[in-house]
C-alpha cells in the first residue's frame, strides 16, 4: 500500500504504476541505490526498524532527497509479516544545507522563504558549559551523568539563544513575530521537551555536529508538536558554536499515522486469528503472510508449514486428485499471479 502523498513524490498515478521495491528502486539515483537496498535489506533479513536518506530521480530528471522511517511487523514466532514506514521530501532541507556549504548570501536568499522552518541559534553559552565539565570530570558518561544531574538541561537550556527564525517557524510556533519566539524559549522547550534536548546536549559534548534528533516542542499557545531537528554549523562556527542552523520539520501527522497503522494492525490481526473463517494472506508475489486458525481446521495445514510458501504450491497440494489431474502447477501459478495483480480471476472463490 501507497499512500497518495507517496505517489506524488514519486510523480506517479496510482493507476499507472504497480508498487514494488524493485520499482521503488529502480528510481534510486545511482550513487545510493546500493544504500537503500542495504537500508531495507537489514530490515527484511534481521529484523530491524529502518531510517536513512537517499536520492531518487524522478520526472525529467529531478533529483529528490528522501527520509525513510519504518519497521518490520513481526508475528508471534518473530517472523516479519510486512513492513510499514514513512517517506518524507526532504529536498527543501538538502538544498539550505548545501546553499549554506557553498555561499551565505545564496543562503539567506533562501532563509526567509523556505518551506520548512529554519533558525539560526548560538550555542556558545552551552559549548563552553560542557567543555567546563568535561575539563572537571574524566572519561565521564555525559548520558549517564544527564541523567543523574537533571539541572543539567536547565542550566544549558538557559544558555541557548536564537538569533533569528523564518517565517515558517513562525507559523510552526504560533507566533506574531521572531521577537516573541526569541523571548518565550522556555514555552517552546518545556519540561516534556527535555529529552529531545538531552539528545542534542549528548551530541554536542561528543562533538558530533551534524545530526537528528526528535522529540517534542511546543507552539507557544500551548499545544504539544512532534518535531524532528536537523543540526548544522555554518562555517566558521565549528569552535564556538556561535552559529547553528537548525532546522525543524513536524513530524506529528507522521507519527499520528504510524500510530494508527500500529493499532490497525493489531486489531486486524486479532480478527484474523480468531475468526472462525478461513483467511490466507498473501504478497503481491504469492508468498503467504498469513494462514489463520479457520484455514488449518479447514485445510489440516498448519500454519507453520503454510507461512512464506508460494500460495499456488499450497492450493495445488489442497486439491483434491479429480481437480489436480485436470491442472497443473503452472496453471495454478498463472491464474494466482492473474488475480494478484488483477484481483479478477477464474480461481477466485475455488482457491480450495
Amino acid at each position: 500500500y501507497w499512500s497518495d502523498e507517496l505517489y506524488k513524490i514519486f510523480e506517479h498515478a496510482p493507476s499507472q504504476w504497480q508498487t514494488s521495491f524493485f520499482g521503488f528502486l529502480r528510481h534510486g539515483h545511482p550513487e545510493d541505490r546500493a544504500t537503500i537496498n542495504a537500508l531495507f535489506k537489514q530490515t527484511v533479513k534481521k529484523g530491524i526498524p529502518f531510517q536513512g536518506e537517499f536520492r531518487i530521480i524522478v520526472g525529467g530528471g529531478e533529483v529528490k532527497y528522501l527520509q525513510a522511517t519504518g519497521k518490520p511487523i513481526l508475528d508471534e514466532n518473530g517472523r516479519i509479516l510486512k513492513i510499514f514506514g514513512t517517506i518524507a521530501d526532504i529536498t527543501a532541507q538538502k538544498l539550505i544545507e548545501q546553499a549554506l556549504r557553498v555561499s551565505e548570501a545564496r543562503y539567506h536568499g533562501l532563509f526567509e522563504n523556505a518551506p520548512i522552518v529554519i533558525s539560526e541559534q548560538d550555542f556558545s553559552g552551552i559549548k563552553a558549559y560542557l567543555d567546563n565539565l568535561r575539563s572537571q570530570t574524566s572519561a565521564l558518561d555525559i548520558r549517564q551523568y544527564i541523567k543523574t544531574h537533571p539541572q543539567v538541561v536547565r542550566d544549558c537550556l538557559a544558555l541557548l539563544k536564537v538569533h533569528d527564525i523564518n517565517q515558517a517557524g513562525l507559523n510552526l510556533f504560533r507566533a506574531s513575530d521572531k521577537q516573541q519566539v526569541i523571548d518565550h524559549l522556555d514555552q517552546i522547550i518545556r519540561e516534556e521537551s527535555y529529552p529531545l534536548f538531552e539528545e542534542e546536549l549528548i551530541n554536542i559534548y561528543n562533538g558530533d555536529y551534524q545530526f537528528i534528533v526528535e522529540g517534542i516542542n511546543f507552539t507557544l499557545d500551548g499545544e504539544a508538536r512532534d518535531v524532528q531537528i536537523r543540526w548544522l554549523v555554518a562555517s566558521g562556527s565549528a569552535t564556538n558554536l556561535d552559529n547553528t542552523i537548525v532546522t525543524i520539520t513536524d513530524i506529528t501527522e507522521r507519527n499520528r499515522i504510524m500510530q494508527e497503522l500500529a493499532r490497525s494492525e493489531e486489531k486486524f490481526r486479532g480478527i484474523v486469528e480468531q475468526s472462525l473463517d478461513g483467511i490466507v494472506i498473501t504478497n503481491r508475489q504469492g508468498i503467504i503472510l498469513e494462514w489463520n486458525l479457520g484455514m488449518e481446521r479447514m485445510s489440516g495445514l498448519t500454519r507453520a508449514d503454510a507461512i512464506g510458501r508460494f500460495s499456488w504450491e499450497v492450493q495445488f497440494q489442497q486439491m483434491v486428485d479429480e481437480d489436480r489431474q485436470k491442472t497443473s502447477l503452472e496453471e495454478v501459478k498463472a491464474r494466482v499471479l492473474d488475480y494478484l495483480s488483477n484481483l479478477d480471476s477464474s480461481l477466485y472463490g475455488k482457491v480450495i
